[in-house]
This record gives C-alpha cells, structure tokens and sequence, in this order.
C-alpha cells in the first residue's frame, strides 16, 4: 500500500450529466413557493407526512416483493429504503422484503407545481428496482417516473410519462438518460396546467415529453418513494451472483414547490478566484473569492463547498475563504449566495492540486481504506470486478483473488492520458501458495492494457507463482493516446492459492502544449460596409493549459493589427473598396498557435449624395419613423451607418420606408433606381 488513493487534473476532466450535483435544489426559473417538504432530520419517518406500506403486495407479475415496516429508517438526516432477499409475511411465494412511502396529509391529492429529491440508489446487481414516481389518486395512469432504475443498468436512469390517450388506450412516453445513480443527485419535474412535463437532473432539463401538451396531465397526484426488488427475466433482470443483498434507496430530502407568481429572485453569484481548471501543487492554499448580488433583496451570506463538504462561509462583501493545505486531487468548488428571503443561487467550477513536486501521477489505486470484501468503487479512482464464484474482493487493502470457480475481471474506469506525449503504467503483482503452472488447475495471474477503446495488450502474464512468493513491480513505458483501461484477469483453483495486485499506477510524462481556441466574433460573413469604411474586428480566445499572449487580426495574409487583453478587438480603418478575407490568430504563452475560420467582408464604393436623379424623391430628412420615397416603389433598398455598416435591407412598398427601429443618428439611404444608385443623407430622430 502506498500512500492515499488520487486523482490528477487528467482524470474525470470531461464527466458529465453528473458532473456537479447541486446541494439544496432550485426549481427552474422564478415564481416558486416552497409549499411542502421534508428533509429526514428526525429519528423516524414523519406519518403525518408519509403512509408507510405494511405487508402490501405491488406490481406481483413482475416481482415478489412484500413491502413492510421494518425496512423503512431514518438515521443522520437520511431516509433508507431497504430490499432484501430474507422473504416476508406475505406469503411463501414473496421472496423479498421492500419498502414504499406514499405522501399523506397536507400534500395528499396534489396538483400541479415542482417536485424534486435529492436521492442515490445504493445497491450492486441486477434484480434490484427503486423508483421515486407520483400516481394518480384517482387510478392509474397517469403516472410520473421521476428517477426509476434497475440493477442491471448502473448508469441509466429512466424517465417517463404514463398516460391514457382520447382512445382509452394506455401509452408511455420515456428517456433513458446517462446518469451514475449511484451518486447523490437532484432529480425533478416541472408539472405546471397547460404546458409539457419537464424532466430535470441536477437542475437541468433532460426530457420534456411532447404528448403532454395533447394529453395533460390534470389530476391530483401522490408522491410514492420506493425501494423492491424484480424477479424478471426482462427489464430488470433476475438476480445473479453479483447481485448483493441488501440494496437501498437512500433519500436527503423531498421537496414541493407551487408556481405563485413573480415571486424571489434568487440572489446572483460568481466565483472571481480560482478560475476554472485552475491548479496547483500540494499541500496547497487555495484562497476562495465570490462575488454576489440580490435584485430584490439583499444578500445574507455566501457558503463556499468542496463538492457536497462545506468549507465556510462569509456573510460580508467581498466574500471569501481560505481553504489551507489542500491535499492531491480533483475538486469542485461550489459558492451559493442565499438572499434575504431564502432563495439560494449557486455556481461551481473545478480545480486541481497535482502532487508535490518530483511526482506526477495521473491515476493511482493503492485499495487503501477500502473494507475487505470490496468488488467496486465509484470514488474518485473508479474500478469494478466480476466473478464466477470464490474470493475477488479487496482484503487488507490489496485486491486478492482464491479459490475461484473461473476466471475473476477487475476492470478500471477509462483514465484520461490525453495531453502528454506518453504515459507510464506500474502494477504490483504478488503470487502465493501452491499455485499451478500448468496442467487441468492452471492458475494465472494476466495485466492488460486498453488504449483508446481498442483491443487488450498484455503487459505482463504469469502462470502459477512466484518462488519467493514476494511482491514485484511491472512497468510499461511509452504510451499515449486519449483513454487507458487497466483489465487484470486471473484464475486461481484452490482454496490455498493466491494472487494479490496493489499499486496501479498511470505515471505522466511530458506534456503536450494544447493549441489555444480563437473564434473571430466581428464582422460577421458576408457583411458589406461603404468606403472609406471603418470595420471593427473582434475575438474570442482561450487556453485550456496556459495564457493568451495576443490575438493578431488578418486580411488575407496581411496583418492588420493585434490586441494583448480581452476582450480582443481592433479597428481597421479608411478601408477602400473592395473584398477581403478576414481572420484571428492566438499565440498562447508556450508559443503554439491557432486561427480561427475567414469571414467574407464587401466594402463597396461611396457614391455621392449629390449624385441624385430627378426623379426620386425623399422626405422627411429628419424623421422620428416614416420616410416617404416618390417614384421607387418596389426598388431595393439599403441603409448604411456612417461608419459604413449595413443596418436595414429591404423592398419599398407603397412608397414607404418604416426606419422606427434605428438608433438616433446620420445614415445614407441607398435605392437601386432604373438609372443606378440613389443616395440621400437621413437623420433618424
């Protein structure tokens, strides 16, 4: 065992709709009252809240699940729901023992409004099924599934709408979007008369199912929090050997808003320091500063968390916090401002302290904390194993594999080893006992690597042991690409027979310099300006491992300027007729280089406004909207700021010209005549 397990600034950079579960929940938009809650802080489960199922049959076709009493506790500010495999009162032929609440007084038959939990589903293997859903008290359907999944899927999460079309018949409409149940997250549905369900995680919206507009949902509903088991062949799968009993489904809080109106603004914030994807070396000092503001109100405090762990907070602008000898890893930074009526707004980013110096390890697996008997982990070095029978299970903190019925997989998460020019794996292997080498009780002990997905490349093989039964070390150098998987596979016969692996390690070696990201914002293609015309060109740049040094600005290969601060911008002036080729080039501060696309720019020649034919005419010169134009209905149309832009294109009908919309200023008005262009200075009033 070597030191704690961590995690580098390569590792889980780019994860996803889980990425950062927000703590306390906030429905969409404004307008919302919280009408009913609970957050579990007792010691038991509230009845005047919740109806607790007692030796009651569900969904008998597809489970054998009696749901009772004794599985539903409250401890730590948490509600657990529990399913086991011990069986019940129901009857011989229900194998297992569930729990479901129901929701009761004040919320019973509700309708209408936000509902939303903060919940993970703890269980490993398939036959398992929790569901946080609302039914119909008036029959089913409808029905709403919030956040429903099964063991089999470990990173599914289904929602869907259950509903009745003007036929009778009974319909769903559903979504199975990415998610790691087995993580804290906030799950939510927007229920509001005469518009669609939306499905949210985590604050955002994931599924909006379009034949609630056609059938709504208009009755009153219940909220129903369940934890069962399935005993199918088909969606949920039949329990297997991986399948551990007892499963959960764990509950921090449930929570109803009602749409009332206007409503609190929430408070706005900003964190101003770090900057995302900063970071730095351990044991690091990592000082923490927010900005926050309340439109209607004023700002009671800012929290500031690691993940779901708060730090402190500061209840004096400006808001900050020192956060001291920061270990190595990866972690999310979180500051919520809370406003004088309560509402609460938060914003996160994240950060990354490497090792100290002279190390530099990307991913690192030591199995240290680990209990024995531990076949996953969903920390922050993720791994998972499969067997067919005997030990494959961490035991004093080294994995270990004995008497095995076949071949034993431990597989890691694919690790991010993008942005070095090669990488280095390292295992620790270890054989003991009577281990064969060869004949009808092979037993082997195989490291693989996986390189961006493709096929398994052995690092190191071993049939039978060791023959001084010590720990030796194996090493790969020169790697690269985007992703590694580690698979080890190994067998062991008899009861007698060992082989343990500690230590994986994905060590970096150089980095590569990523090229900065510039993207020229102004003039747009294709825009048109009148000579000597002055053209405004503006940037975006970034750099996702270094600095911006300049933004240059080109026409063709000619430099025209350049600008070191953003926001990167550059006038060009007394510009003639003709077209150009626009662009940007961002230099970083490692000195590699990017451009970003051409964009197509007209400058056509000026005619002068004394250029007129006798027989068009315009008036008012100074108008506040209408401008009448004689002779020249149906001609074309342009209008152009004195800087030589563009701003109104058009047909003239009726003799008319609506010019409301312009800002107050000088423009010339441009009409393509019968004898060529017509121009005439206008003042918009």
């Amino acid at each position: 065992m070597s030191m704690k397990k961590i995690t580098l600034k390569t590792v889980l950079a780019g994860i996803i709709l889980s990425v950062i579960p927000m703590i306390y929940g906030q429905p969409p938009g404004s307008g919302w009252t919280l009408k009913w809650m609970d957050d579990f802080n007792g010691t038991a489960v509230d009845e005047n809240k919740w109806k607790i199922d007692d030796n009651r049959i569900r969904d008998a076709d597809k489970n054998k699940t009696c749901y009772e009493r004794e599985n539903v506790s409250v401890s730590g500010g948490i509600l657990r729901l529990k399913v086991d495999n011990k069986g019940c009162d129901c009857g011989a032929e229900y194998i297992y023992s569930g729990a479901q609440i129901s929701s009761t007084g004040d919320f019973y038959n509700n309708k209408y409004g936000y509902i939303e939990a903060r919940l993970r589903y703890n269980y490993t293997g398939p036959g398992f099924w929790g569901n946080f859903w609302m039914s119909s008290t008036e029959g089913w359907p409808p029905e709403f599934d919030i956040a429903e999944c099964i063991g089999n899927e470990p990173t599914k999460m289904t929602l869907a709408y259950h509903y009745e079309d003007a036929s009778g018949a009974k319909k769903s409409s559903g979504a199975r979007p990415s998610c790691t149940w087995h993580d804290w997250h906030i799950y939510g549905i927007e229920w509001l008369e005469g518009q669609p369900l939306r499905f949210y995680i985590d604050g955002v919206k994931v599924f909006e199912p379009s034949v609630s507009l056609t059938y709504p949902p208009n009755e009153k509903m219940n909220v129903l929090l369940r934890m069962g088991a399935f005993n199918s062949s088909t969606w949920g799968g039949l329990p297997d050997s991986t399948t551990v009993y007892p499963g959960y489904a764990e509950y921090d809080w449930v929570k109803v808003w009602e749409k009332t109106g206007t409503g609190n603004t929430p408070p706005v914030v900003s964190l101003t320091s770090p900057l995302n994807n900063s970071t730095y070396t351990a044991p690091a000092t990592i000082n923490i500063t927010a900005t926050a503001s309340d439109a209607d109100g004023t700002v009671t405090k800012v929290e500031f968390y690691n993940g779901t762990v708060k730090l402190g907070e500061d209840a004096t602008s400006p808001y900050s916090f020192t956060w001291s000898n920061v270990s190595e890893g990866m972690y999310t930074l979180i500051a919520r401002a809370i406003d004088n009526s309560g509402a609460s707004k938060s914003v996160s980013i994240l950060v990354y302290v490497n090792p100290p110096s002279g190390t530099n390890e990307i991913w690192l697996e030591t199995f240290s904390g680990l209990p024995d008997s531990t076949r996953t982990d969903s920390g922050t070095t993720t791994w998972n194993s499969s067997r067919p029978s005997g030990v494959f299970c961490v035991m004093g903190e080294e994995f270990c594999i004995t008497n095995a019925g076949g071949e034993g997989v431990w597989t890691s998460q694919n690790i991010n080893i993008s942005g070095y020019a090669s990488v280095t794996l390292s295992v620790d292997l270890q054989g003991m006992g009577q281990l064969d080498a060869s004949g009808p009780n092979l037993d082997y002990i195989k490291v693989y690597y996986v390189i961006d997905g493709g096929a398994e490349t052995l690092l190191y093989g071993q049939n039978g042991g060791w023959s001084d039964e010590l720990k030796h070390t194996y090493t790969k150098t020169g790697l690269s690409g985007n992703t590694m998987k580690i698979v080890i596979r190994a067998l062991t016969t008899g009861g007698g027979e060992y082989y343990y692996w500690d230590n994986i390690k994905v060590t970096a070696g150089e980095k590569i310099n990523q090229p900065p990201v510039v993207s020229l914002q102004s003039p747009l293609n294709n825009a048109s300006y009148v000579a000597p015309a002055a053209i405004t060109l503006s940037a975006t740049a970034t750099d996702a491992d270094g600095s911006i040094v300049v933004v240059e600005f080109y026409a063709g290969d000619t430099k025209i300027g350049e600008d070191n601060t953003a926001p990167y911008a550059f006038t060009w002036t007394s510009v003639q007729e003709g077209n150009y080729m626009l662009s940007a080039r961002a230099i970083d501060n490692n000195g590699a280089i990017a451009s970003s696309s051409q964009v197509l720019i007209k400058v056509n020649a000026n005619v002068s406004v004394e250029e007129f034919f006798e027989d068009i005419y315009v008036y008012p010169t100074y108008t506040t909207g209408l401008l009448y134009v004689l002779n020249a209905s149906g001609h074309l149309y342009s209008v152009v700021s004195l800087p030589g832009t563009v701003v109104m294109t058009g047909k003239i009908e009726g003799e008319k010209i609506d010019v409301s919309t312009l800002p107050e200023g000088m423009y010339l008005l441009h009409i393509t005549g019968n004898r060529g262009v017509y121009v005439a200075r206008i003042n918009k009033q």
